[in-house]
């Protein structure tokens, strides 16, 4: 309510683009003259699956923080830059947090999986069978 102009997101091939509803995992430029904090209500998102395309992509996080460098990529080296977030200016991200908006570029299309760490699957041994199929099945390998 407090924001000076509508969310926009961006789509590589159409630049930003009005959006009157929010969604889940997109990322969202939003204006704001001052500082402010905006409560967001729906259903939380513990874990989920991302398509990007290649080039730069505005993306979102899911309800917990993610550590960048436990983002699953599919294909593996899909991501060819760091995350960036804004504040005062654009600074790489060591982490996506709930409510912030990220930008990152891909070598090609793909999908980025975020998962909290707390919602990670347990390490699973060598040769251990259905598990080991299932985690290699939920990272794309």
């Amino acid at each position: 309510p407090s924001a000076s102009s509508g969310a926009f997101a961006y789509t590589g091939t159409a630049g930003y683009v009005a959006d009157d509803t929010v969604s889940l995992g997109e990322g969202y430029w939003i204006k704001f003259p001052a500082p402010s904090s905006v409560n967001i209500t729906g259903v939380q998102a513990g874990k989920d699956t991302f398509e990007i395309a290649a080039g730069w992509n505005l993306i979102g996080a899911v309800s917990g923080s993610v550590d960048t460098g436990a983002v699953l990529q599919v294909p593996p080296g899909l991501v060819a830059s760091p995350y960036y977030a804004y504040g005062a200016g654009y600074a790489a991200s060591d982490s996506l947090r709930p409510g912030h908006g990220y930008w990152v570029k891909a070598a090609s299309a793909g999908q980025l999986i975020l998962a909290p760490i707390a919602l990670r699957p347990p390490a699973v041994r060598r040769g251990a069978g259905p598990a080991r199929q299932a985690l290699k099945q939920e990272r794309g390998r």
